[in-house]
């Protein structure tokens, strides 16, 4: 994933935990493209829906089976986040 970002001039930033990305978010300006497992995912979405001041985010969700594809798709619907849906990378 770090040579698919620089092959397109972007930066790679890598974090374990949901909690480490939502601190690296606050305050950014600019676009971001988020890819997370849907254990990740899901409480980011969380937070961003209590959010007034919304990012531009952009968020693909990786799910590792059909059960989580339709789990991430009836949570996005529900909270009203458009994220794209990969059964993996």
């Amino acid at each position: 994933m770090r040579n698919l970002a620089e092959m397109f001039g972007f930066n790679f930033l890598c974090f374990k935990k949901w909690m480490g990305f939502q601190s690296w978010l606050q305050g950014r300006t600019g676009s971001v493209l988020l890819v997370a497992e849907w254990r990740e995912a899901k409480p980011i979405m969380e937070v961003l829906d209590k959010t007034t001041e919304q990012p531009d985010l952009r968020m693909c969700v990786v799910a590792r089976s059909e059960k989580m594809l339709r789990r991430a798709d009836a949570c996005s619907k529900k909270l009203k986040v458009n994220i794209m849906l990969s059964s993996g990378l």
